[in-house]
């Protein structure tokens, strides 16, 4: 082996060390996200009831009652040393056909978002996202490189099926291109939008984390401007408290006036 030879040999060998050096150092630098989400409360004036963002709802705190919303709080976390725009939440479920599948991107403030390292930001959406759908496969956030990040199927679970114990504004109406059909709604107050996509040949649509039957059986809650409507509903005690008299009695007058058409919710 001539010089040439070794020079161009020596020369491949260190190009490829270097590479390999790059490779390692983006690894140990890349975004690492860390996606995790809970229902919050947050408490309401009565007057906020037909404009809040989340779902309104009575609950219990001590002896007092008081109105709540109920809203999803995403925690999304870099703890890589490299910044990551995150683009959108996103859910992923069945779409109406076998082969096809419905993704929902959620963009609630402040996203899009560039995510430092070593850093992390909130996000709050109304969970009716999560309550109009009977399954889920993929919950989580996509960054601006089409990229998931998603919470753990058992973080997930607990997740929609909290979600789908409570209230929901996800009601059914008549369709208006065909009155004698119904489809259910919310009022949207996030921007989002809802695609189908068909699963490509040769693979199988994504595993389900949980499913529930549909059509949904969760209580409805109505709002508007000038009338608020909300139909019975069992109050939420909280930290183990249990029902008192005055418990019984304001869901015996919430039930009362439910039945006699009155749906004002109980001074």
């Amino acid at each position: 082996m001539d010089a040439a030879d070794i020079i161009s040999t020596y020369g491949a060998g260190l190009a490829t060390v270097l590479a390999a050096q790059q490779i390692l150092v983006w690894l140990r630098n890349r975004p690492r996200i860390k996606v995790s989400a809970q229902i919050t409360y947050h408490l309401l004036g009565k007057d906020e009831l037909a404009s809040c963002v989340g779902t309104p709802m009575i609950v219990q705190s001590g002896d007092d009652f008081q109105f709540e919303e109920a809203v999803v709080t995403m925690n999304i976390a870099n703890s890589g040393s490299l910044p990551l725009q995150i683009s959108a939440v996103l859910l992923e479920n069945p779409g109406a056909d076998a082969n096809t599948i419905a993704i929902t991107q959620i963009v609630p403030t402040p996203l899009p978002h560039t995510l430092d390292p070593r850093t992390s930001i909130e996000v709050e959406f109304q969970k009716e996202w999560i309550d109009m759908t009977e399954g889920v496969s993929f919950i989580g956030v996509v960054d601006a490189l089409g990229r998931r990040h998603g919470l753990s199927p058992d973080e997930a679970r607990e997740l929609l099926e909290e979600s789908w114990r409570l209230p929901t504004r996800v009601a059914e109406y008549s369709r208006r291109d065909d009155p004698s059909k119904t489809a259910y709604a919310f009022q949207q107050r996030d921007p989002g939008t809802t695609s189908t996509h068909k699963v490509e040949t040769g693979r199988r649509r994504p595993t389900l984390l949980v499913t529930r039957p549909w059509p949904p059986d969760q209580v409805t809650v109505k709002t508007g401007d000038k009338n608020i409507s909300i139909p019975a509903v069992p109050v939420q005690p909280r930290g183990g408290v249990k029902k008192g008299s005055r418990q019984k009695t304001l869901e015996a007058k919430w039930l009362s006036n439910a039945k006699s058409g009155d749906r004002q919710p109980p001074e």
